[in-house]
């Protein structure tokens, strides 16, 4: 599901990306709008009675396909809050909000465009409120832990 989550996600913002560059010449707006849809479509699957995920892989799939450095940001900082504080939620909340924070860092370089950043930073917001119940969880410090290789056996071992 994660790999096909992400090769559904890059084919759409590659299409996207290739039509509004050809009859708009942008790359990154279709590629944000894309996303937008994406979001919606994955948080409310119409198909097969599917229940609809939480969207961090058109997250971070959007990020690398709207500028490799927002991509790099993003992945990186959710890959070591998940190895440090194996969190998953949090990693990927963080992750994406960094990655819009890097959008909105290039449009004020002038490296990018404001609808771009603000569409993906919308998408960042609608998957942080898909996260209601992790974030609740994360409060309350219940939230449950994310292990790569299996639980450690020792309790100490965390």
């Amino acid at each position: 599901v994660f790999l096909l989550d992400i090769a559904k996600g890059a084919v759409l913002f590659l299409a996207f990306g290739l039509l509004f560059r050809h009859f708009r010449g942008e790359w990154a707006t279709g590629v944000a709008v894309s996303a937008v849809f994406a979001m919606l479509g994955h948080a409310f699957p119409v198909w097969y009675g599917f229940r609809g995920g939480k969207g961090f892989l058109v997250c971070l799939t959007a990020s690398w396909f709207l500028d490799w450095r927002a991509g790099l940001v993003g992945t990186a900082v959710m890959t070591a809050l998940l190895l440090t504080v194996r969190l998953m939620s949090l990693a990927t909340m963080c992750g994406m909000a960094l990655s819009a924070g890097v959008l909105w860092l290039l449009f004020a370089l002038a490296d990018f465009g404001w609808l771009p950043a603000a569409l993906f930073s919308l998408c960042v917001l609608f998957m942080i409120l898909r996260h209601h119940e992790n974030i609740v969880r994360l409060c309350h410090g219940t939230e449950k832990k994310f292990y790569i290789f299996g639980k450690p056996k020792d309790k100490g071992a965390e």
